[in-house]
Formats: structure tokens, sequence, C-alpha cells
């Protein structure tokens, strides 16, 4: 986590935290979050903020990776892919069955 160690404060999660956190390998999350890019973006109207990491390899050079910067909200959309468990707890996006029938709800689509 970025600016605090606290996981409920925390403002940012990288691509590489989610993948520490999950249990899942680095190149599997962000083909996760490559995948689900489009909706973020159809939805939100905006992409997910990527961005490179430096880091030194054996031979001396350097080598930049992709990494992602999410929001706590960005984080807990493309964690929840890889737990079940996490996803069955959050609430549901689709409005009721009762609010989609009335008919404010049917003239706002």
């Amino acid at each position: 986590m970025k600016e605090t160690n606290s996981v409920a404060t925390a403002t940012t999660m990288t691509s590489l935290e989610i993948a520490e956190v999950t249990g899942k390998r680095h190149r599997d999350v962000l083909r996760a979050i490559r995948n689900m890019e489009p909706a973020w973006v159809k939805v939100r109207g905006r992409k997910f903020a990527l961005t490179f990491i430096s880091s030194e390899i054996p031979n001396g050079a350097t080598r930049k990776d992709p990494v992602y910067e999410l929001t706590k909200t960005e984080s807990l959309y493309i964690a929840t892919k890889f737990n079940d468990e996490a996803r069955a707890r959050n609430r549901p996006i689709i409005p009721p069955i009762s609010c989609r029938l009335s008919c404010n709800y049917l003239m706002s689509c």
C-alpha cells in the first residue's frame, strides 16, 4: 500500500501488491487488469493508471516493468476477480427487481 500501512485507509494499491495479497503471479494480475479495463472505461470513463518501475538486473542493466497504480475502488474491482468469497460479499451493482420495474428506473435507461 502507498501512504500508509493500514489497508483500510490506504489511497492506492499497485498491481504488484494485489498479486502478493491474492497469491497470484504479477503477469496474471496484469493480464486480468488489461482484460477488465474496457468494461471499466465504459462505465467510469477512464483507464487504469499505468506506470513503470525500474529494477536492476544481474548484468547491471536496468529493466522497466509495468505496474498499475489503482485507487481503492479500482483495487477492489480487480482483486475480487481472484477471490470468489470477497466478490460474493460485495453489494450487487444491478438494482433489485422492484427498482428496475419502477417507472423512474425505466425512464432513466
